[in-house]
Parts: structure tokens; C-alpha cells; sequence
């Protein structure tokens, strides 16, 4: 047994070891604990290694005589684009003066420093962190490095709406961002949705609720996927909450399906099944795609409000030079200019693995 190693980087300080590889065969895991693959310790500008198996093998016998071949392990290359975010904010305690919070400060001349207190501690905190997730899912999925504000007389090509901070999404590249370039070159499976082409939101929403048509879509969706992907284990379809609101609808009004079973996660995230394949309902999606995404070729209409992703888990990967997802965040007092200042800092960045395991829908 050889690899192929014609498509990896010589010898460079990049790839030298085997253990470096990350093998496209998907470990087997009864639950879905995760809608992105997760890896720290990963450096900007790294090569991950893949290792998708050998091709086709076997031939009719020869006797005693057989002729030897030297069929290669097929192997591919992708390189990490990890990108530094942050989040500095401040605090003054002035602002929590005649609320409730009022109760959690300090007296008299420390009035003003709200480290160590049960507003920081048990208020602030844990919501900063539940932001932060957040925002790694935001730049995972919706992240683009040369995303603009939409202005209608500077900047008709500005992919966010009015008044956004491009500096929410320009961290990284995301999966959408990758997905399109890749179906667009023609290397990335497609199912499309007609709705999303209609001329405003309300069309757009009528279309994909008709009858039968978001239930008749996901099995398109599966139907027209990669072979390889269909003899896969651990799929997982990946969809919006307005997407699968409808295919709901067509199980209760139009006689389509079962009734369907529901695991609660976090943020309204859910998890259900379709043809006996997971589905991941992340109503994420639709605030982005609501509140921030704008359709420049058509002002009325939402962008793309229809999305799905087919693929097996571990396939979307999300990475950081840190070795969990949120390395630290500080939180100080300063006396001089009486404001309480937190400051979190780290590092994402996005990749998709295997091409042949993923079908979209848009």
C-alpha cells in the first residue's frame, strides 16, 4: 500500500508527518453534538492532508502469475485562512443606576468598579459567552473577507443591508461564501430553489409553502446528492428555520410523511430527522438572512431565505489557533478613567473537507 502524495506539499515544514493527515472516513457518533467540527491548535496558512481511500480495485485472477499494480491512496490538500477577531467593550457603572443591576454594585468610592460583583459574574458573563458562540457560528457560516455595506447611490453591490457594520461578517470566509464559489466552478452539487428567484418576500414565502413543495424539495435535495455522499454514514441536512416551518406544514395539512420528533439544543436549534437522516434546524440562519443578507439584484426580494446543506458530519470544519473555542476573556477596572473594560480575542477560520460529501440547496 502506497500513498499518493502528488497532491500534497513537498516536504516543507507544512506536511511531513502522517498524523498530520485528516482521514475522510467520518468516526460514527450516535448523536450530533455539534453543527461544525470544532479544532484548535490549527495555524494560519497550515496544510490539512486528506486521505479519501483507494479507487476502484480488483481485476479477474490471473493464476499463478499475477500482474502486480500500483494503485496509490487518492489524497487532496486544503490550507487554513485563520483570521484574528475581537470583542473591547466598557462598562460604566452609571448605567446600571436605577435598574435592578443597581443591587449588584460596590459602595461608596468603589462604587464604579464592577469586577468581582454578581452583575460580572453571574449576568454578564455568561451571556457574553453564549454572544460569543454566537458570533463563531456567524463567521463560520455567513463570513466573508470582502463583504460591503449596500448603499443605494455608492454601493449597489454591497451584500449587507443599510446601516450594517461590515466588521461583523469580514472576520473570515465562511461555508456560504466557499459553497458558492464552488458550485459556481462547478466542483460543488446543487439543488435549486425556484422560490428564492421570486420578486419580493411575500412571493417568496407563498412559493416555497405551497403544497407539497418544501417536503418534495428535501428529497430532491437527497435524491440528487453525490453517490458517495448517499452511501455515506453520519449524514446530516443542515436548513433554516423558515425552510423546515414549511416542510412541518406539509406533514400536518397535506398527509406528507409522519409526525416528526424533536431534540431541543441551544439557541432554538433543533434536531429532527427526514428519511431517517438528521436535520439540523438552525433559525440562525434566518436572522441573518432577514436582518443582515441584502438581495442586490432585486431590493424586494430577501437573500437566497431558502437554504439547506447535505453533508456527514465532521465534513464542515471550523478551526483556531486556540485550543478550545474561546482561549480567554479579561475584565478589568480603570481607576483613572472610573470604566469597567472587557476584552476577548481569538482566532477563526473555515474549510470544507470533502467536495464529493456535500450537496447544497439554494
Amino acid at each position: 500500500m502506497n500513498l499518493n502524495f502528488a497532491n500534497l506539499t513537498a516536504p516543507n515544514g507544512a506536511l511531513t508527518e502522517l498524523s498530520q493527515l485528516i482521514f475522510l472516513k467520518m468516526v460514527e457518533d450516535p448523536e450530533l453534538n455539534q453543527i461544525t467540527r470544532f479544532m484548535g491548535n490549527q495555524k494560519n496558512g497550515e496544510k490539512v492532508g486528506l486521505l479519501k481511500g483507494f479507487g476502484m480495485l480488483g481485476r479477474p485472477s490471473e493464476g499463478c502469475e499475477p500482474t502486480w499494480e500500483n494503485n496509490l491512496v487518492q489524497t487532496s490538500e486544503q490550507v487554513w485562512d485563520i483570521r484574528e477577531w475581537e470583542i473591547a467593550e466598557k462598562i460604566c457603572y452609571e448605567t446600571l443606576l436605577g435598574t435592578l443591576a443597581e443591587t449588584a454594585t460596590k459602595n461608596g468610592v468603589e462604587i464604579a468598579d464592577l469586577t468581582g460583583t454578581q452583575y460580572i459574574d453571574d449576568v454578564l458573563m455568561p451571556l457574553l459567552k453564549v454572544a460569543i458562540r454566537k458570533m463563531i457560528l456567524r463567521y463560520a457560516f455567513f463570513g466573508d473577507k470582502d463583504i460591503t455595506v449596500y448603499n443605494s447611490e455608492t454601493n449597489t453591490s454591497g451584500a449587507l443591508v443599510a446601516g450594517s457594520n461590515a466588521k461583523n461578517f469580514n472576520v473570515c470566509d465562511g461555508f456560504w461564501k466557499r459553497i458558492f464559489a464552488l458550485v459556481t466552478g462547478g466542483t460543488m452539487s446543487r439543488t435549486a430553489i425556484t422560490a428564492n428567484t421570486q420578486s419580493t418576500w411575500a412571493t417568496q414565502r407563498s412559493a416555497f409553502r405551497t403544497a407539497h413543495y418544501a417536503s418534495n424539495l428535501l428529497d430532491d435535495i437527497i435524491d440528487e446528492a453525490p453517490i458517495k455522499l448517499s452511501e455515506a454514514s453520519n449524514r446530516v441536512i443542515l436548513l433554516n428555520k423558515f425552510f423546515w416551518d414549511a416542510v412541518k406544514a406539509d406533514v400536518k395539512k397535506n398527509n406528507v410523511g409522519s409526525e416528526l420528533q424533536y431534540k431541543d439544543w441551544f439557541d432554538g436549534i433543533q434536531e429532527t430527522s427526514w428519511q431517517g437522516i438528521k436535520v439540523i434546524v438552525l433559525p440562525f440562519w434566518d436572522e441573518i438572512i432577514q436582518n443582515c443578507l441584502m438581495n442586490t439584484t432585486n431590493t424586494g426580494a430577501k437573500m437566497l431565505p431558502f437554504r439547506a446543506i447535505y453533508t456527514v458530519e465532521d465534513n464542515l470544519l471550523t478551526g483556531s489557533k486556540s485550543k478550545d473555542q474561546l482561549n480567554q476573556i479579561d475584565y478589568w477596572f480603570n481607576k483613572d478613567e472610573q470604566q469597567n473594560k472587557i476584552l476577548a480575542k481569538d482566532t477563526v477560520g473555515t474549510l470544507i473537507l470533502d467536495h464529493e460529501l456535500i450537496h447544497v440547496a439554494y
